[in-house]
């Protein structure tokens, strides 16, 4: 039960100093959040996921994305992933370096870049991303969860040269159920929207699930 409150105090204070960073703002994009703790699949181990998204507010709606996990580095995991829904359809690619990994009372703590080209209606969107990543691992009498956060900020350029941003806090955790599979869930809230009608006054709750497996036996039993 300590653990557990601990895990929660943890992700408090680090949304309390996140949310003081920019002014608080309602609006959301599911397409635009972490689904990812700041850990690193190992050498020669893949993992496949799938992520339903509901928006909360402004009428509500569904968006659905797959992704692909793997190692290409030591430190390093790339993820490609793609979506549809609410927004007629996404894919995006993504490098996650992890220079310092969860050791003892230290967080896990890395950087993930981003690429992510939309589609809504007949306009395109080409949307690069940069996101620091902070999580730590906790075992209980359940299992091994790793709670995290993270400060996505997206910047959007849209054909006819109308370019904003759009930063959003999200933070979560993910149950390690066993070996082979992992579930979580995310809230993400947008802080700041630089100005576009792409846009929907919601924040987002995710759930994602990861199934592992690697080049060697298939999928882990």
């Amino acid at each position: 039960m300590n653990k557990i409150v601990s895990h929660l105090r943890i992700s408090l204070q680090i949304f309390v100093m996140m949310l003081g960073v920019l002014v608080f703002n309602s609006q959301a994009h599911a397409a635009f959040g972490l689904l990812e703790t700041a850990e690193i699949v190992p050498a020669g181990v893949y993992r496949v996921g799938a992520a339903p998204q509901l928006y909360i507010g402004n009428g509500g709606g569904v968006d659905g994305s797959a992704f692909l996990d793997l190692n290409v580095g030591p430190s390093i995991n790339s993820r490609l992933e793609i979506g549809s829904g609410v927004t007629d359809f996404w894919a995006a690619g993504s490098a996650k370096w992890v220079p310092y990994p969860d050791y003892q009372n230290q967080p896990a703590i890395g950087v993930r870049g981003k690429f992510i080209y939309m589609r809504e209606s007949d306009t395109n969107f080409y949307n690069t991303q940069i996101a620091p990543i902070f999580s730590k691992k906790y075992s209980t009498n359940r299992g091994e969860f790793i709670p995290y956060a993270g400060l996505p900020i997206t910047f959007i350029y849209e054909k006819s040269s109308n370019n904003f941003t759009i930063s959003k806090l999200c933070f979560g955790s993910e149950w390690v159920v066993n070996q082979a599979f992992h579930t979580g869930a995310e809230l993400a809230i947008d802080l700041y929207n630089g100005g576009s009608t792409y846009t929907y006054t919601a924040s987002t709750l995710s759930l994602f699930f990861n199934f592992q497996f690697d080049e060697r036996i298939g999928f882990k039993k």
